[in-house]
């Protein structure tokens, strides 16, 4: 007459703790030689004291998943330790902040606020030009403690295998160490998916307002975190490869009135107040 989950909590707070109880799947048994699972939570409590090795597997993630495409920006910076980190240039670019840099809505401001506003206002010790070409994108403060947790049972795994000749493991145990490394290692790559989800932007809906920075979540089913952003940013009218010719003008009939008043303007000019301002449209 118990509840059927029971028996499945149970069963997996055993795989967790017990010494020599073994799982495969949906397969459950207990053996005279201790479990690696025992030796593999051994090792991800370990590594609670350090937050680095962590992190660092994260950001190696976070270049992989770099590769799979960009969207509409022209390049993408990946973890930075500071604001020195960030080119100053005129084209749109994605910062894939550091895991430690965390977002969390309607509380006080969070890391990846107040780095994004610093990384806006200066290049290092040096003030940055090109700011309305910067796009942010942060990790959910509660979803980032379940991508570390995740994180910690990849490495144990790892570690448990690439010491397997030391522990006098036998292939019986090689084999399952492997798998539950891979399955990991899989759930690691989802949990960063589903932790990177804050956008942050400088906007300023008017050119007499002070810039502000704003948030919008990203969660759809894109290739890469880069192309997530940059469709949540083209539905949103914030990031755009290509401009007409009647937005421009209203650009220069609005608020750059006073430029087009002398009767001309050249390119250059104008991409470059398009790239500075965030009251002008942002383009690639």
């Amino acid at each position: 007459g118990d509840t059927i989950g029971h028996f499945a909590s149970s069963l997996h707070m055993l795989a967790d703790q017990a010494t020599y109880l073994y799982s495969d799947s949906a397969r459950y048994w207990y053996d005279t030689q201790p479990s690696v699972a025992r030796a593999a939570k051994d090792e991800a409590d370990r590594l609670r004291e350090l937050p680095e090795e962590v992190w660092a597997e994260i950001v190696d993630r976070l270049g992989k998943n770099n590769q799979k495409g960009r969207g509409n920006f022209a390049s993408v910076t990946v973890a930075p330790e500071g604001t020195g980190d960030i080119p100053d240039t005129d084209e749109a670019r994605l910062v894939i902040l550091h895991p430690h840099r965390t977002f969390q809505r309607n509380g006080q401001d969070s890391r990846a606020q107040i780095f994004a506003r610093e990384a806006l206002s200066a290049r290092g010790s040096a003030q940055r030009r090109h700011r309305n070409e910067l796009i942010f994108l942060a990790p959910d403060t509660r979803r980032m403690e379940e991508l570390e947790e995740a994180v910690r049972e990849h490495l144990a795994w790892k570690h448990i295998i690439e010491r397997a000749k030391a522990l006098d493991l036998a292939p019986t145990q090689v084999e399952l160490a492997t798998t539950r490394r891979d399955a990991a290692s899989t759930v690691v790559d989802q949990r960063v998916f589903t932790s990177y989800i804050w956008v942050i932007f400088p906007d300023q809906p008017e050119a007499a307002r002070p810039m502000e920075v704003t948030e919008v979540k990203a969660e759809n089913q894109a290739v890469s975190l880069a192309e997530r952003v940059s469709e949540r940013l083209h539905r949103e009218g914030q990031l755009a490869a290509v401009h007409s010719a009647l937005a421009i003008q209203q650009q220069l009939t609005g608020p750059l009135r006073a430029l087009w008043d002398r009767g001309y303007v050249s390119f250059g000019e104008l991409w470059d107040l398009s790239s500075t301002y965030p009251y002008l449209p942002r383009l690639r």
